[in-house]
Formats: C-alpha cells, sequence, structure tokens
C-alpha cells in the first residue's frame, strides 16, 4: 500500500510540475538566466508587401477563416447566373483505380503566387492556374 501511495504522490508531483511550468511558460528563460543569451531587439521585416485591400490574407479570408467576403459583384439577384468556370480532375480515379477505393479526397486550395495549390489524397502537390484551370 506505501508503494502505492508513493507512486500516487509521484504523480501528483510530476502533475503538478508540468502545470506550474506550463503556466510560467517562457517566463522561465528569465529566471534561470537563459535570457542573456537571447537577442531579444530584433526586427522582423516582410518578406513581401501586403496584399491589396479585399485580399485574403489569410486561410478562410481573416485570421478567425469566417469565409466572408465583401465583394459586391455576387448578389442574391444575379448568384443564380453563375455558371462553371473550369473543372480539374487530378486523374487519380483513371491512374490509381485500387487505390481510389481506399481512400478519401478533400482540399481547400490555397493561392499561392499566381497558382492554386493543393494536396491530393496521395500526397502529389497540384498548382493550378486558377482563371483557366490548366495545371501549372
Amino acid at each position: 500500500m506505501k508503494s502505492l501511495l508513493k507512486a500516487v504522490g509521484w504523480i501528483i508531483g510530476a502533475g503538478a510540475a508540468f502545470v506550474l511550468l506550463s503556466l510560467l511558460g517562457g517566463s522561465m528563460i528569465w529566471v534561470a538566466g537563459g535570457s542573456k543569451r537571447l537577442d531579444v531587439n530584433g526586427q522582423a521585416r516582410p518578406v513581401r508587401e501586403a496584399p491589396a485591400s479585399g485580399a485574403w490574407a489569410y486561410y478562410g479570408g481573416d485570421a478567425g477563416g469566417s469565409r466572408y467576403s465583401s465583394a459586391a459583384e455576387i448578389t442574391r439577384e444575379n448568384v443564380r447566373k453563375l455558371t462553371v468556370a473550369w473543372r480539374y480532375s487530378t486523374g487519380d480515379v483513371a491512374s490509381k483505380p485500387e487505390a481510389v477505393k481506399r481512400s478519401a479526397g478533400e482540399a481547400t486550395p490555397i493561392l499561392v503566387e499566381d497558382s492554386l495549390v493543393f494536396c491530393t489524397p496521395f500526397n502529389e502537390i497540384v498548382a493550378i492556374d486558377p482563371g483557366t484551370g490548366a495545371q501549372n
């Protein structure tokens, strides 16, 4: 029984230490004197300019992923007139018929430079021209 109580005590102690370190986080670096080796006076510079107003700078449009667009071109009155501009097929159904039976595909392309980029269920990266649907 004593060994069981001792083991429980160690578990509780380890859990408390984990919680304490989690709460203190990076501040432990300062307490331990590790901050003397850290360069915290640096300045981050953007790799490139911010996107133009109205561009989606985040997945889902904003930092919260709301997928809201303030674009005014599509309205309740004209949304019924939209048609499919292009379709794209990875060719996986024809080239991997047996593997396709055991897989599932769902992709959310991201805009990188001038291409829509996504990954197939077989870990193949595809880049597509957003205007034509042609593979880059």
